[in-house]
Order: C-alpha cells, then structure tokens, then sequence
C-alpha cells in the first residue's frame, strides 16, 4: 500500500513538474512554408506598389524637366524589368527583390537630379528678380531723384545685396549645367 502511494506521489509531482516547465513551439514544415509565402506576397507587393509609383513619377514637374537622357532610360529599363519579373509566376524571391532593389535605386536617382533641377530653376527665378529689383532701383534713382534722396544708401546697398545674390546664384547654377 506504501509502495502505490509513494508511486502515486512520484507520479503527481511528475505530471506537476512537466505542466510547469515551458513548452517550446514545434515550427511544422507547413508554418516555415505559410512564412516564405508570406515573405513571396510581401515582396510581390512591394514590386507592384514601385511599379504603380511610376505613374507619379511620370505625371512629376521634375521628370519633366530632365534633360539627362540616360537618368530616364535607366528608370525606364528597371521599370520594365520589375514588370517582367512581376509577371512572371515563377519568379524566385531573389528576383522579385533584386528588380524592386534596381527600381527604388532608379527612382531615388531620377528624384535626386529632379530636386537639383527644381533648385536650379528657383534659383534662376531669384536671379530674375533681383534684376528687376536692381531695374526698379535704378529706374527711381533716375527718374525720380527726389525720392532717391530719401532713401539714402539703402539703394545702393540694395543694388550691391543683389548683385551678390545674382553672383552666388549663378556660381551654383553653373556647377549643375
């Protein structure tokens, strides 16, 4: 009788004993592939979402005024070669990520320039005015010197200020064009 209850008791602190010590998940070949499908999808996904982008890219202020032929023939030929590897059911990961790789890189360099080149332009909107500030002042210095007068220096000082904002602005323009 001792000896069932001591086996009982060796039992229960058994059972007790595996309830309390952490199970580690069992990871099932069909999880690891549900996750790689997971993985397909995201990646599908991402491809189709640069190559839905490229809409706005077009449609963009800046595309349009690129001048730099191979910058649009690089983003041109990543864009078809994502719609390829997009299309093809049988594409691998690797390729799937390699083309949205390739189509993310020629996008950021279109936009790159594409910021450069809408600098550039502001820039020569400044330009255009300061010449139309220094017209303006000069025209009143000569027409009107009674109002010259009361300016004093401050329409030299003008005419100077955006001499050297012309100056700086055509020293940066220069470096892009």
């Amino acid at each position: 009788m001792i000896k069932k209850k001591i086996l009982a008791l060796i039992f229960t602190i058994n059972f007790a004993f595996l309830a309390t010590v952490p199970s580690f998940p069992t990871i099932s070949p069909v999880s690891i592939s549900y996750a790689e499908e997971d993985k397909m999808a995201s990646q599908r996904e991402q491809l189709q979402n640069g190559i839905n982008d490229s809409e706005n890219i077009f449609a963009s202020k800046a595309y349009g005024l690129i001048n730099k032929e191979s910058l649009k023939a690089e983003y041109n030929g990543a864009l078809e070669y994502a719609k390829s590897v997009l299309n093809n059911k049988d594409a691998s990961y690797e390729e799937l990520r390699n083309a949205t790789i390739g189509l993310n890189e020629a996008k950021n360099n279109l936009k790159e320039y594409g910021k450069k080149i809408l600098a550039v332009q502001e820039l020569k909107y400044t330009i255009e005015e300061h010449k139309l500030t220094i017209e303006a002042v000069k025209y009143i210095m000569s027409e009107y010197p009674a109002i010259a007068r009361t300016m004093g220096d401050r329409a030299n000082d003008l005419i100077r200020r955006s001499n050297e904002v012309i100056a700086r602005a055509e020293r940066i323009i220069s470096q892009f064009e």
